[in-house]
């Protein structure tokens, strides 16, 4: 198929019809642009090393949403790039724009042919390109989930809309303080409010009154950007990474993040239990009661299947792995065995297990690649957690997992038993590192310890 066409003029262009979910972003029909060549020693295999670069800029377009003005000097950095590592196309002149922190200093026509690199201001490595390949690596090796990826890449977005898509050796100090300050001016989740998501940065922030994103969010943001510029060090694409160190100090201790319930609260979970449906709805009454007598996190409990729950050492246990159906471990230490709490046993969870299918357990929750199987569970406690548990913002689902690790503290059971029950990597070399996981016969009287003072819920098949 032809893409490479001749003006009367001389001059080559190149005309392509744009995908239809990429036409609104560059406002028109067809990807439309003068390649600036009068002569073209070996057309075809030019035209088909072009065409490889052009649909990398059509998939950096869906991943980053460039304004375009953007694109458009994208596009034209591109086929600078092409140009000069092709000897099919020859320049006769072009119009280079130079930036500085993603801005227009400006714009100069220079010739190209026998001119060395380092005499032509233009991205060598744009930055666009780093965090495409270094989305992709991590993608590919399975270290970002859906969720994670979907996250992580908004962030980089973030980013590459703050600093430009500049070459990435021309980051530095002040470029990244710049990008740091203004970052801890933008609300959360601004895509997803009405307010802000049709406003560029510039836009945000000279509106008054705007409650900008919790600093622990603006850090996460920052450590995922120091991340990849440590990834591209080791590259050879810098030799610096400016994004080192530059997180903003919070004096909150961890263990203030997230707050355990307190023992009314407790009590107002198990009345919301035991008000639910529970034959029509057994995950609303499980789930909360399984994470209060396991510490166990709530996408664990969620992706359960029959088969994870079976005796071990003569105990019954929750087997976490990635045996039956698909699963989402948050870490390697988080593949383990938890015995299933005393009360847990006597509310009819067993019971309940021998009645269910074979497959996952709760059939009302659906998986999806993003969330897994929380989706849906995680809606339902939120809004009734808000309205009937308790207002503390620290307070959430979550929380039930620190009640178990703060009644085993305050009752002296070792930090490695309530380690390895929470699933966290052990410290210690002797015993994380040469020791196998405890079995379930030695964990089930610590767990069995737990209790909240309060009034255990109904049976699951009382009437």
């Amino acid at each position: 198929m032809r893409y490479i066409y001749r003006r009367s003029n001389g001059y080559y262009y190149f005309r392509m019809r744009l995908p239809v979910d990429l036409q609104p972003l560059l406002e028109e029909s067809f990807l439309k642009k003068t390649l600036k060549i009068k002569r073209i020693n070996d057309k075809k295999r030019f035209q088909d090393r072009l065409l490889i670069e052009v649909q990398r800029f059509l998939h950096s377009l869906r991943l980053y949403m460039p304004k375009k003005k953007d694109a458009d000097l994208m596009f034209k950095n591109m086929l600078i790039h092409v140009i000069q590592n092709d000897d099919t196309g020859v320049i006769e002149d072009i119009e280079v724009t130079k930036t500085r922190h993603g801005k227009v200093e400006n714009s100069y026509r220079i010739p190209i042919n026998g001119l060395p690199a380092t005499a032509i201001p233009i991205p060598q490595k744009p930055i666009s390109e780093v965090i495409a390949e270094f989305s992709a690596e991590k993608t590919k090796g399975g270290s970002w989930n859906v969720k994670t990826e979907f996250e992580f890449k908004s962030f980089l977005k973030v980013f590459l809309e703050m600093v430009g898509d500049i070459d990435v050796k021309d980051i530095n100090h002040q470029i990244m303080r710049d990008y740091k300050n203004t970052l801890a001016r933008l609300p959360a989740n601004r895509k997803k409010s009405p307010k802000y998501r049709d406003k560029t940065i510039k836009e945000i922030l000279a509106i008054p009154d705007v409650k900008p994103m919790n600093l622990k969010t603006a850090n996460r943001h920052i450590s995922l950007v120091a991340t990849m510029f440590g990834w591209a060090v080791k590259q050879g694409y810098v030799e610096r990474n400016y994004a080192e160190g530059l997180s903003f100090p919070i004096k909150t201790k961890p263990s203030e993040e997230r707050l355990p319930y307190g023992t009314e609260e407790i009590a107002k979970i198990v009345n919301l239990v035991n008000s639910i449906e529970r034959r029509s709805n057994p995950e609303h009454y499980w789930i909360p009661l399984i994470a209060m007598f396991s510490g166990m996190r709530m996408g664990e409990i969620c992706q359960l299947h029959k088969e994870d729950i079976k005796k071990i050492n003569g105990i019954w246990s929750f087997e976490i792995s990635y045996k039956h159906g698909k699963k989402k471990i948050k870490t390697k230490s988080g593949e383990r065995v938890v015995p299933i709490h005393k009360h847990l046993i006597s509310l009819g969870l067993l019971d309940y297990v021998e009645k269910s299918k074979p497959g996952h357990l709760w059939g009302n929750l659906k998986y999806d690649d993003k969330h897994g199987y929380t989706h849906q569970f995680q809606r339902w406690f939120g809004r009734l957690n808000r309205r009937v548990i308790t207002t503390n913002p620290k307070k959430t689902f979550h929380s039930l997992r620190h009640n178990v690790a703060d009644f085993l503290k305050q009752n002296g059971v070792s930090g490695d038993i309530t380690e390895e029950l929470l699933g966290h990597e052990l410290k210690s070399q002797s015993t994380g590192r040469y020791a196998t996981q405890y079995r379930p016969d030695v964990l089930k009287p610590y767990l069995d310890m737990v209790d909240y003072g309060v009034k255990l819920p109904v049976g699951f098949y009382s009437k």
